[in-house]
Formats: structure tokens, C-alpha cells, sequence
């Protein structure tokens, strides 16, 4: 028989227990912390890369730094087993589908987004919570314009968000003429926030998207690298527009 999650946590404790390892015992939720993200990254990334093998072996890199937190939670007496996680969490999943699990009707997912907004709002609570300070921009972005949109603050049109986004490089444009840097910044981050607004109507996870133009610029990059080097040359040899004709080439190829 394979192993349990609980069997993971169990692992944890023991480790974390005087017959343990001095390096377990000496962690604490704040020295976990980079490591949760960095997992939590690593698993993003292998589910973007579609690797099957990879993806299982994040999920559990994951759910490792998931089984410390468990254990130290524990041992600060904050609950007796995980199961006190598990049935908060549980409740809380019911609670947001009452067209399931109640007699709510309704047709599609932006009707089931808008009910988890407005129980927000009924129950008096921001709804921008949840929200993690330290969630990257781009995805924070979506999420906020998501609960935005989940209480009907959204556009109707996608053809107003390209005006917006329209509006906002000519915006960008003119905090850039006048020199401010304070400005640029200001305008710089509006115009993004339209742009994901757009993906988001678009149903791209604007994340997503920009870790893989990362990728295929990288990998493009690497090639033109390569056709130079093959030439007997040096990047720093060639003119832009040397550079320019060379990534259209390795553009083209696919």
C-alpha cells in the first residue's frame, strides 16, 4: 500500500522529535517560508511545461513544506491533527457551492463566481481577502479584476478594455514626455493592470502567458547565440541590426 499525506506529516513529526534531525527541529514557519514559495513556483512552472512526471514530483515537493507547516502548527497548539484543516477547508467548499449543495441555480461559471462575491459581501468582509502580498504581480491583478468582476464591477465589452488599454498607453506616452518618474510608474502599472483585465476576458492566465514569451524568448536568444557563434563571431561583434535579421531567422524556423 502507497503512502498517505498523513504519513508524510507523521514523517514530519518524527523527524522534528529529539530522535529526529537537529536541521528539522530548528525549522520554524518563517525559515519555510521561501522554500513554500520557491515549491510553489517550481509547480506552476511544471504544470505550464505540461510534464506529467514533473508535475507529480512539485505536488509533492509542495505538499512537503504543506506537512512542516501542519507539525509546527501542531506542536504550537494551534490544532491537535490536520483534520481541523481539512474540515474548515471541507465547510468552506460546500458553503461556496449552494447551487450543488443547496437549491441555487445557476448557468455557467461567471454566475458561480459572482455568488462567491456577493457572500462576500454579504458577510461584510473585503473581497480583495485571500489576496497574498506576496502572490506575483500579474496574478495578483487577475485575482483582484476576478472579485472585482464577481460583483459585477467588469467591463461589458472586451472592445472597451483594447480603448482602455489604447487610453492608457497614450497615457504612459505622455507621463513619458514629461520626465516624471513617479508618473511613469503610475501610468506603466494601470496600463498592465488593463492588459490583464483584457486577458482575463480572453481567458488567458496572463502568468501563463508572459512564463512562456519568457521561455520562447530565452530559447530564441540561446539559438541566435549559436548561429553567431557558428559564424566565428561574438554578439557584441554584430550591429542590431546584424542581431535583428539573425532572430527573424531563428524566429521563422519555428
Amino acid at each position: 500500500m502507497g503512502k498517505s499525506f498523513d504519513d508524510l506529516v507523521n514523517l514530519i513529526r518524527l523527524l522534528r522529535s529529539p530522535e529526529g534531525c537537529p536541521w528539522d527541529r530548528e525549522q520554524t514557519l518563517n525559515s519555510l517560508r521561501p522554500y513554500i514559495i520557491e515549491e510553489a513556483h517550481e509547480l506552476a512552472a511544471a504544470i505550464s511545461d505540461g510534464k506529467v512526471e514533473c508535475i507529480a514530483e512539485e505536488v509533492g515537493d509542495l505538499g512537503l513544506e504543506l506537512a512542516y507547516v501542519i507539525e509546527i502548527g501542531r506542536e504550537k497548539g494551534w490544532w491537535q491533527e490536520s483534520s481541523e484543516i481539512w474540515e474548515k477547508v471541507y465547510n468552506k467548499i460546500v458553503e461556496r457551492h449552494p447551487h450543488v449543495f443547496g437549491d441555487k441555480k445557476v448557468d455557467n461559471a461567471k454566475e458561480v463566481e459572482k455568488i462567491w462575491g456577493y457572500n462576500k459581501v454579504q458577510r461584510k468582509k473585503d473581497i480583495f481577502d485571500g489576496i497574498s502580498k506576496s502572490m506575483p504581480s500579474l496574478t495578483a491583478a487577475l485575482r483582484i479584476s476576478q472579485k472585482a468582476a464577481a460583483v459585477g464591477f467588469d467591463w461589458e465589452r472586451i472592445e472597451d478594455i483594447f480603448a482602455k488599454i489604447n487610453e492608457e498607453l497614450v497615457e504612459v506616452k505622455e507621463a513619458y514626455s514629461e520626465n516624471t518618474k513617479e508618473n511613469i510608474v503610475a501610468e506603466m502599472g494601470d496600463l498592465l493592470f488593463a492588459v490583464v483585465n483584457l486577458a482575463r476576458h480572453l481567458k488567458v492566465d496572463p502568468e501563463e502567458a508572459l512564463y512562456l514569451a519568457n521561455k520562447r524568448f530565452v530559447e530564441r536568444f540561446q539559438k541566435l547565440t549559436s548561429e553567431v557563434e557558428k559564424e566565428g563571431k561574438k554578439l557584441t561583434e554584430l550591429t542590431l541590426s546584424e542581431m535583428d535579421q539573425i532572430w527573424e531567422r531563428v524566429k521563422n524556423s519555428g
